[in-house]
């Protein structure tokens, strides 16, 4: 009865780890600001600042 059960838990713990998700390594371009991932990829970029008419000043790509 012992085995039966310990065989039980073993196959089901088994079946089990196979079915959990493979570890992956993070993107390496997951902590980039914009202007490091538009450069990543080949493109151009210019950067201007904008004061818009209540004072807010934005940055465009």
């Amino acid at each position: 009865m012992m085995f039966g059960i310990l065989s039980f838990f073993l196959l089901f713990s088994l079946c089990c780890s196979r079915s959990l998700p493979k570890v992956q390594q993070p993107d390496p371009e997951c902590d980039y600001n914009i202007t490091q991932l538009i450069q990543s990829k080949g493109y151009p970029w210019e950067e201007h600042k904008v004061t818009t008419a209540d004072g807010y000043i934005l940055g465009v790509f």
